[in-house]
Parts: C-alpha cells; structure tokens; sequence
C-alpha cells in the first residue's frame, strides 16, 4: 500500500530543484553595485594647489601668536577677549540645613535655609524651591541641586 503523500513529493521536489536551479543562476548573474565614495585625494591636491601663499603665512602667524604654550607665555588681545569671565553675581549660596525626614517610601524632609521659602519647608523628590531643585531623597539623606552645586545633607546620628 502506498501513501497518498508520494504523489505530491515528486512534483514539490522536481519544482524545489528547478527553484535552486534559478536562484543559483540570478545569483551569479547579478551585478555589483559600488557605493563607496570617490577617494578625496584629488580634492585634497587641488585645494592645496590653489592656496595662496600670503593667506597661507597669515594664518600660521595667527596660530603662532594665539598659542598657550609659547615660550614668552605673555597673553595676545585675542587670548584676552577669551579667557575674560563673567563678573560674580554677588548671590551668596544658601545655607541649608536638613531638619528631618518623614514618611516612608515615598519620602519627605524639612528644609531651612531654601532662598524665597520660610524655615521648615517640607520638600518633595523632584520639586523646585526658591530654583533649588530636591533630587532624591533617602530616609537619611537628600540631594538638593543647583546651577553649579549639589547639596548632600544627612541626618546626624546621635548615639543611644
């Protein structure tokens, strides 16, 4: 008795081969394509051909007259317009104190000393205060930050 399976396996086989046949012959067939872009060395060569020489002197005695490392180390007008900073704001930083720490997961603490907020303030993990931001708060510690400072205030333990 044979199955009735074995009259599809002949033609799915014959079909199967002539298929790898086909793709075998696409495949070799098959033109390549080169994306890579053209080399620069060309491009390079013709920029340095037409460099004009004067420019050329200009630009290095730039270079050698705004170099930090120099031997005479004087500082050049153009240096100095650089290196000026910004006069101080004359804002003093707060001085914060951490007073407690309540609840449970999610936490809160007491804060003095938060610039435009009276003394005692209860502060939440992500709020901003008086342009202080609260970063995280742990149930001995918070994380208060600012423009340029962070702030890591603990709870002082005090022995039983």
């Amino acid at each position: 008795m044979k199955p009735a399976t074995s009259k599809l396996e002949i033609p799915l086989a014959t079909l199967s081969f002539f298929l790898l046949g086909l793709a075998a012959q696409r495949w070799r067939a098959a033109v390549v394509i080169d994306v890579s872009p053209p080399p620069m060395i060309g491009v390079v060569a013709e920029a340095r051909a037409s460099a004009d020489r004067d420019s050329l002197d200009a630009e290095s005695d730039l270079v050698v007259r705004s170099d930090l490392f120099r031997l005479d180390r004087s500082t050049t007008p153009r240096l100095d317009t650089v290196v000026r900073l910004p006069a101080a704001s004359g804002v003093p930083r707060p001085a914060l104190s951490l007073r407690a720490i309540v609840g449970g997961p999610p936490w809160q603490a007491v804060l003095d000393g938060l610039p435009g907020q009276p003394a005692g303030t209860v502060v939440v993990s992500g709020g901003d205060y008086g342009g202080l931001r609260v970063g995280a708060i742990t149930r001995d510690t918070v994380i208060v930050h600012d423009t340029d400072t962070t702030w890591r205030l603990t709870m002082k333990r005090g022995r039983p």
